[in-house]
């Protein structure tokens, strides 16, 4: 069994305690994916922003692939998490906002990490379902994604 480290407000480095909300974490089914976890829930530097944050520290063990696709399983599950309302049902204060997604990677292999990070951002929210649901999404105003690595 893989121990997740632990993560509070004194190591967020990069999160000020003022935009620091909390965790959101979901054993259970979001859009048909199971164990979406989003690490850190933010406000954003825009009062209309509200930031989920994934963190994935490596290296990684096992093929490069596989971990990539357990990273999109959990890009897609914060998609959803957005579009569908479970952040807004957590965090009531994130309705009508922009989500920006953000993957915090640290010792990642940076190459394979950030070509497919960038083609899941221009990609994702082309597809039908995401892009209607986008549309008529009563819960969020748009949907970002920025990528951190760090060696």
């Amino acid at each position: 069994m893989q121990k997740k480290q632990v993560w509070n407000q004194e190591n967020l480095v990069s999160l000020p305690a003022s935009t620091w909300i909390g965790l959101l974490a979901r054993s259970g089914t979001v859009g048909g994916r199971t164990d979406v976890t989003v690490d850190f829930i933010a406000r954003g530097e825009e009062a209309d922003q509200f930031r989920m944050i994934l963190v994935e520290e490596g290296p990684w063990d096992g093929a490069t692939e596989a971990n990539l696709r357990r990273v999109q399983d959990r890009l897609f599950g914060c998609v959803e998490a957005a579009l569908e309302g479970l952040l807004a049902e957590k965090f009531p204060e994130s309705v009508g906002k922009t989500i920006i997604i953000e993957l915090d990677g640290y010792n990642l292999p940076e190459h394979d990490v950030r070509e497919f990070f960038c083609a899941f951002a221009d990609g994702v929210l082309e597809l039908d379902e995401y892009k209607r649901e986008l549309i008529s999404s009563k819960y969020v105003s748009g949907v970002l994604f920025k990528l951190n690595l760090h060696s």
